[in-house]
């Protein structure tokens, strides 16, 4: 199986029309903003109390 590493990918869509190195950007640019929210809601979701302890003033933050 072979390993595809950012690097590679981003040579790759550098030599493809502009039009489709913008579609690949918003492709993956969704791609981002999902994982983002999947963590955030995993630790949202978290009832450890590790980031009350850790980071006291994070329920502050987050009830702005």
């Amino acid at each position: 199986m072979a390993t595809v590493t950012l690097e590679t990918v981003l040579v790759q869509a550098r030599q493809l029309p502009l039009e489709d190195q913008a579609r690949l950007t918003a492709i993956l640019e969704r791609e981002r903003a999902l994982r983002l929210a999947t963590i955030l809601d995993e630790w949202a979701a978290d009832e450890s109390g590790y980031d009350e302890t850790a980071w006291p003033d994070s329920a502050a933050l987050r009830s702005e």
